[in-house]
Formats: C-alpha cells, sequence, structure tokens
C-alpha cells in the first residue's frame, strides 16, 4: 500500500498532467498555425487547409477538455486567445495575401498589404472578447474562427479545382469584400449564436436548421458551402436583430 506522502506525490503528478493537457492542445493550435503561414508561403496550400483543421481542431478540444478535466484557468484563457491571433488572425491574413500575390493588376499592390487588416480586426476581437463581461450564451460580434473559416473556405474551393474555383480566383470585389466587412463584424455587438445557447430559447431548432441547410448546401454546392455558411451565420445574426429568435 502507498503511504500518504506517496499518494499527495500521486495526485500531485496527475494534476500537473491534468492541466497540461488542454495547454498542449493550445500549444498544437499555435504550431500548426505558425506551420501553416510557413506553408503558404512555400506553395503548399494542400499541407496549409491541413494545418489550418487542425488548427480548429484543438482550439475546439482545448476548452473542452479544461472543463472536463476541471482545470480551467486564466493562464488557459489567455494562452488561447494569443494562439488564435496566430491562427485565426495572422495565417488567413497570410492566405489572402498569397493569393493576391498571384493576381495581376495594379490594384494587387495595394491589396496584399490590405489583407493584413484582418488580423488587426481578429486581435482587437480576442482582446475585446477577454474583457467582455457581458453572458456568454452568444457571441458578440463575429467570432475569430469563424472569419477565419471563411477564408479557409475559400482557399479550399480554389485548390480542389471546384467549378466555382474562377469565381474566387484573383477575384478583387470579393477580397475587398473580406477585409472590408470581416474586420469590423469581429469587432460589432451583433449577437450572434453559440453552442453555449444549446440549452436557450430556440437552441436546439437552431442548430438543426443549421446542420440541415449545411448538409443539404455541401450536396449541391461541395466545399463552396462552407464560406457560404459563414454568411449564412451573419445573416441570420442581422434578422435575430430584429426576430429575436435567440
Amino acid at each position: 500500500m502507498q503511504n500518504p506522502q506517496q499518494e499527495r506525490r500521486l495526485h500531485s503528478y496527475f494534476y500537473v498532467v491534468k492541466r497540461a493537457i488542454p495547454n498542449a492542445l493550445t500549444m498544437l493550435n499555435l504550431f500548426s498555425g505558425s506551420l501553416g503561414i510557413y506553408l503558404i508561403f512555400n506553395d503548399r496550400p494542400d499541407l496549409t487547409l491541413l494545418a489550418a483543421l487542425i488548427c480548429l481542431m484543438a482550439d475546439m478540444l482545448d476548452g473542452v477538455a479544461a472543463r472536463a478535466l476541471g482545470v480551467s484557468s486564466e493562464l488557459g484563457v489567455q494562452l488561447d486567445s494569443l494562439a488564435d491571433v496566430v491562427s485565426f488572425g495572422v495565417l488567413p491574413s497570410c492566405i489572402l495575401a498569397s493569393l493576391l500575390m498571384g493576381c495581376p493588376g495594379k490594384l494587387t499592390v495595394y491589396l496584399v498589404p490590405a489583407a493584413f487588416l484582418f488580423v488587426c480586426g481578429a486581435a482587437l476581437r480576442l482582446a475585446k472578447f477577454n474583457v467582455d463581461t457581458r453572458d456568454r450564451k452568444t457571441f458578440y460580434g463575429l467570432p475569430t474562427p469563424s472569419a477565419a473559416v471563411a477564408v479557409f473556405g475559400i482557399l479550399l474551393v480554389i485548390e480542389s479545382g471546384h467549378r466555382y474555383a474562377e469565381v474566387f480566383k484573383c477575384n478583387n470585389e470579393i477580397f475587398i469584400l473580406l477585409v472590408v466587412l470581416l474586420p469590423p463584424l469581429m469587432l460589432s455587438n451583433l449577437r450572434l449564436w453559440s453552442f453555449k445557447g444549446l440549452r436557450e430559447q430556440n437552441g436546439k431548432v437552431i442548430l438543426g436548421l443549421f446542420l440541415t441547410i449545411f448538409a443539404a448546401l455541401t450536396i449541391w454546392l461541395g466545399v463552396a458551402a462552407i464560406p457560404i455558411m459563414v454568411g449564412l451565420y451573419i445573416f441570420v445574426g442581422l434578422i435575430n436583430v430584429y426576430a429575436k429568435f435567440y
């Protein structure tokens, strides 16, 4: 049998391991985001998309792990935001810049630097989120991962050879729209639905509708459904201002 001192040491060891798991996932998010930046500028958009997927999965799991293990901490919150600035701020900006760099026209010279307005909006959004004392059952402003998914989706459409690839490729109007609209939306007070509101008013109905529409769009449009769903997510938030679904 173990003596009390050994039991305390074992308990302390397991507690340290438990605390390390969420932070390790956050570090995976940060590592993958940083690697994605390297890959996009080394002409490996396929691996960039894989890195982006890992970022999204790690970002989703670190919070779940922290709550499940009962080791949520202020350090984890701040670390998560720092990782998100890279993965969902710098990486999408670099993707936009990379896509624009291959486009002809004088306007490209101005659009490439403008692509980095995205990371400015993301950083401000994350800082605002950390100090926001309002309830967390909905998002106030477009979440940075959602904004990043729109950019990741466009890259996926282009690189997959989708039938709508030419619609997005070197389309200055779409890139200007992304740079002009996404940062202000991230910093806005627009209430957007969150999974944390699943048990709230119409929560299950809203989730069911989102999943049904996404499934239908995926069957119809394939990977082009991804950026379209981000637009629909924003549109539902705008309608909610008046309809009060959630």
